[in-house]
């Protein structure tokens, strides 16, 4: 009995392996692989929390910055407001610099109105209303003091350079050839004649104009290369055309020029030479010719 059961089981065993093959074990899955995917999962979470809160701290901070944006531009726009409205008012103008006109004079050409808001006025417009309703003032300084106060610093002019009228009056320009009067019944002592030109305009406070364009233009670089080189002793200085330009020093000799270039250095050179020419005739009148670069020629009168 105990052959025919042993026998049964065999028989079924190998029943059993030939129709399906070799069976595995079972997988054991115990306490550790639980633990171990449970990690992975709340990792997992973490991570999706981590990106969700980055992604939240990122549009809170955008719509904090817009905001604070926002506030900055209202309260810029509140105290642009107040500043052109309410506060800097115009209440105090200083004058100071001119022995020619009185402070009262340079308040009402200047046209500042009490209350006029400081930020608002214009400096430039401001000089150039002084100097053209003054004619005798030279240079002006406009500065704004907050909350409330302008200080007006001007400069006198001086005549510098004249033209004589048909008339026997003169017009009188300072050295940036403003006209200061066009017709002044005295010529002053100092000034360097401007002779053999014709005058299109001449207001006071205003640039004198020439007929000619070219010859305006030379004068005024003559004039300029006068002031540069600090050079005394010119009594007159003419211009026919760009290459026609003289200066006469000491009223008794002509410096020939040529055209309006290198004017500094041909009045050094001049300088020199007459100097050279008093060594042995301080009376000596004649012409100077400049207008080669190199050599100086002089004719006697």
């Amino acid at each position: 009995m105990r052959e025919k059961q042993n026998k049964k089981n065999i028989y079924e065993e190998k029943n059993i392996t030939g129709s399906l093959g070799p069976i595995e074990p079972p997988k054991i899955y115990g306490h550790n692989s639980v633990r171990s995917e449970n990690k992975r999962n709340i990792r997992a979470g973490n991570q999706k929390r981590a990106r969700q809160n980055k992604k939240r701290k990122l549009k809170n901070g955008v719509r904090k910055a817009i905001i604070s944006f926002v506030l900055i531009l209202v309260l810029l726009a509140v105290g642009i407001t107040l500043s052109l409205t309410v506060f800097f008012k115009t209440e105090v103008i200083s004058v100071s610099g001119s022995g020619i006109y009185s402070d009262e004079e340079i308040k009402s050409a200047s046209d500042i109105k009490a209350g006029e808001n400081l930020i608002l006025l214009n400096s430039d417009s401001i000089k150039d209303l002084i100097s053209t309703e003054l004619p005798y003032i030279y240079s002006v300084s406009v500065k704004k003091v907050l909350p409330k106060t302008v200080k007006i610093t001007v400069t006198d002019a001086a005549a510098a350079y004249s033209i004589e009228n048909e008339d026997k009056t003169f017009i009188l320009l300072d050295n940036n050839f403003k006209v200061l009067e066009n017709q002044s019944a005295e010529n002053p002592a100092q000034t360097i004649n401007i002779s053999s030109v014709a005058v299109k305009s001449c207001e006071p406070g205003t640039k004198i104009v020439f007929e000619n364009d070219a010859s305006g233009g030379c004068l005024l670089k003559i004039a300029q290369a006068i002031k540069s080189t600090e050079i005394t002793n010119v009594t007159s200085i003419t211009s026919t055309d760009a290459n026609n330009n003289y200066i006469v020093y000491d009223g008794r000799i002509t410096f020939e020029l040529g055209t309006c270039d290198d004017l500094e250095n041909k009045l050094f050179r001049g300088i020199a030479a007459c100097s050279k020419l008093d060594e042995n005739n301080s009376g000596v009148q004649g012409t100077l010719n400049l207008t080669n670069g190199k050599q100086i020629y002089f004719t006697a009168k």
